[in-house]
């Protein structure tokens, strides 16, 4: 099996203003890109996971990145994490909140064990560390992420991405 992963991310901004007889403008462009080919060293990746989650209404979902699957139906056991994209419905009632998982909790991206970071309706959160070390996975304790729906009304959907290196059989 081979996995070839690009992510790109462009942001541009126009600003302009009316002052008198001119209208002087400023642009700003911040880029990102990373290419990530088949292997398990620096730049490289060898398990994805991509799914839609549907979170219940205050529900939670976890995701034991010691044990998912790929689009392949093969099972994926990451010992290391390159690259981590998450996007929420724009029709979502609420915030999605991403953090680690009380119990075993994937901590490596964030700071600390209770970080916590919102992913509002429509928005996204992408995460990337191409190194060949990527963030760490210990499985059973520190390999879980918790993903809970901050609305009590209405259920949420999320589509989730993660790119990294282990074990896929």
């Amino acid at each position: 099996m081979s996995l070839t992963t690009k992510l790109n991310v462009i942001v541009t901004a126009a600003l302009g203003a009316v002052r008198g007889f001119v209208t002087p403008t400023a642009n700003a462009e911040l880029s990102y890109s990373a290419s990530l080919e088949s292997g398990t060293g620096t730049g490289q990746a060898n398990g994805v996971h991509s799914d839609r989650y549907t979170i219940a209404a205050s529900g939670t979902q976890v995701i034991d990145l010691s044990s998912i699957t790929d689009d392949l139906g093969q099972a994926v056991a990451l010992a290391a994490v390159k690259l981590i994209v998450i996007r929420g419905a724009s029709g979502n009632a609420a915030d999605v909140t991403v953090k680690p998982n009380g119990t075993g909790g994937f901590i490596a991206p964030f700071n600390a064990a209770a970080d916590t970071l919102k992913l509002a309706p429509g928005g996204a959160i992408v995460l990337a560390n191409p190194a060949a070390a990527g963030w760490t996975v210990t499985a059973t304790t520190a390999d879980k992420l918790l993903l809970t729906n901050t609305s009590g009304a209405a259920a949420a959907t999320v589509d989730v991405m993660i790119v990294g290196t282990g074990t896929v059989t």
